[in-house]
């Protein structure tokens, strides 16, 4: 028998061995595959955290701002303050000329004589 033939015995030994090589191959490539998924979820929940901090500062932030109804009514009630005030301005600016102009035409006219 010549040193290059197969036997039944150097064929099982030869399958063995690529069977092997296949396991610790594929092994391997499990182990990374595993390493790598839990470094990409560990990225993963680091996002995550991050966007839920963020939605949670968005969701308080929210929670102190003046609904627009409410707004609009203080804007409201402001505005006919200032409105009533203008008025009163008017009235009172009226009525001090209503007595103003009459004593200065008293005080010139009776200069006059």
């Amino acid at each position: 028998m010549a040193k290059n033939e197969w036997t039944v015995k150097t064929l099982k030994a030869y399958v063995d061995m690529r069977i092997n090589a296949a396991d610790r191959a594929v092994v391997t490539a499990l182990k990374t595959a595993e390493k790598a998924t839990r470094k990409a979820e560990k990225a993963s929940n680091k996002r995550f955290t991050a966007v839920n901090e963020f939605r949670q500062s968005l969701s308080d932030q929210t929670a102190t701002f003046i609904p627009r109804i409410e707004a609009e009514q203080q804007i409201k009630a402001l505005s006919d303050r200032v409105t009533a005030a203008q008025r009163f301005t008017v009235t009172i600016f009226v009525s001090v000329m209503a007595i103003v102009v009459p004593l200065l035409v008293l005080i010139f006219v009776s200069r006059g004589k």
